[in-house]
């Protein structure tokens, strides 16, 4: 029997969904609802291919595991906000709540505000997703270094004039006498423009940046009219970086990013132009690990090194640089990434046998404090040099990081020095 003109369109409709159907499947599958605990604001499915995926802890759990990166981003904001007022988190600066949130001494106390809609549960991120790649550059840290260089200079005007350097936006941590040129611990200390990655504004605060310099010094590099002939010269001193396989062999694999490992390359660097003045002008081009001597090439871009530079007032060991500050006598020292990562062995105080962890230290970039004395472990490491008896009560600790690296005067008997700054000898691997 012969189909009407009805019948014969519906099946003609019919077969068209069909034959699309695996195509809007495809697409699909990649789209899913974000389980933001809150609701997600965005009222849109997550691609996963941009998403952050998160674990609960209900294994009956049936929420998707994933969000918008924004929504993540909020996520771990509220987490942040949480910490500031609890427990010992209260004593963390911003970077280090941030940088702890998701490792165990940091969820601990944070696992509480991380309740997953499913009402029995708390969300976790997992730091093992890898998610789909759009392209197959997408996760290749070398081509995104690349990428950005290349978008710099094509945004180069003919003729560049560096200009000298200006105040930046600082917080109350701020020291008056170490305002700039370091990349902080996690502790309160100066923040200044953040490395540009490929995340999200919001957790590109995770990196407090203290890349600002000591005020007039760099103002007067700067203002030279032969810093860019000079600064030309100083570079040609170093070797270039191939690529990032030293960082690939030591740190887990989810540590191998712009987060972690300082990437960007601005025009008015005043600390890599301060690591690497000062090294050529002592006529070399290596660094030595303040801890087990490990010679360190020095790069002419970032990552500088494979560990962390770092400005103390006392000299550690014979490998240390003297360098001058605002006029002020410094060393220049660093930390390989070994002995940062503790690899193969951890760094032990030996006044205490308490582990030294230097993993939550941006790799190849320069500290304006000594790393060392930031987190004293025990007493006998903010004792005075003079009397023996501490200078600074643990229970209470210093304010900011940079404190600890800076003269006191001992309450008991009076005598000023850096007391809170001992021996590299102090500590063994």
């Amino acid at each position: 029997m012969p189909h009407s003109k009805a019948q014969k369109q519906k099946v003609r409709v019919s077969m068209s969904e069909d034959t699309s159907s695996d195509h809007e499947d495809g697409e699909r599958e990649h789209f899913i609802a974000c389980c933001f605990p809150k609701g997600c604001p965005l009222k849109c499915p997550v691609d996963i291919r941009t998403s952050v995926k998160v674990i609960c802890n209900n294994e009956a759990c049936q929420q998707s595991g994933y969000m918008h990166s924004e929504c993540f981003d909020d996520f771990e904001e509220e987490i942040v906000a949480y910490l500031k007022g609890t427990g010992r988190a209260r004593s963390w600066s911003e970077k280090q709540r941030r940088q702890n949130i998701w490792t165990k001494k940091g969820y601990d106390l944070a696992y509480k505000c991380c309740a997953c809609q499913c009402g029995k549960g708390h969300l976790r991120k997992d730091l093992a997703y890898q998610p789909p790649k759009q392209e197959d550059e997408a996760g290749d840290l070398q081509n995104l270094v690349k990428t950005k260089r290349k978008k710099k200079k094509a945004n180069e005007k003919p003729t560049v004039n560096v200009a000298s350097s200006t105040s930046r936006p600082r917080r109350s941590s701020q020291s008056s006498n170490c305002s700039q040129l370091s990349e902080s611990p996690p502790e309160r200390s100066p923040i200044s423009p953040l490395p540009k990655t490929p995340t999200k504004k919001t957790r590109a605060n995770l990196h407090e940046n203290n890349c600002h310099f000591f005020g007039e010094t760099f103002g007067r590099f700067h203002s030279n009219s032969n810093f860019s002939a000079h600064a030309t010269n100083v570079l040609s001193n170093f070797l270039k970086r191939a690529d990032f396989s030293s960082f690939q062999g030591v740190l887990p694999r989810h540590k191998v990013n712009p987060y972690h490992i300082k990437m960007e390359d601005e025009l008015n660097d005043d600390a890599r132009h301060f690591v690497l003045s000062n090294l050529s002008s002592r006529e070399t081009c290596t660094a030595s690990c303040v801890l087990c001597n490990r010679e360190l090439p020095v790069f002419d871009k970032y990552p500088l090194i494979d560990g962390t530079f770092f400005l103390t007032p006392r000299q550690l060991n014979s490998s240390c640089v003297d360098v001058s500050q605002n006029g002020k006598a410094q060393y220049l020292a660093a930390v390989c990434i070994h002995c940062l990562e503790g690899i193969p062995n951890r760094v032990k105080c030996k006044l205490c046998n308490k582990e030294w962890d230097g993993s939550s230290h941006q790799l190849g970039t320069m500290y304006c404090y000594d790393i060392f004395a930031a987190s004293p472990c025990c007493q006998q490491r903010v004792a005075c040099n003079a009397c023996g008896k501490p200078v600074v009560d643990l229970s209470e600790g210093k304010k900011f990081f940079w404190e600890y690296s800076q003269s006191m005067k001992c309450p008991h008997c009076g005598v000023s020095g850096f007391h809170c700054i001992k021996p590299i000898s102090f500590f063994e691997r």
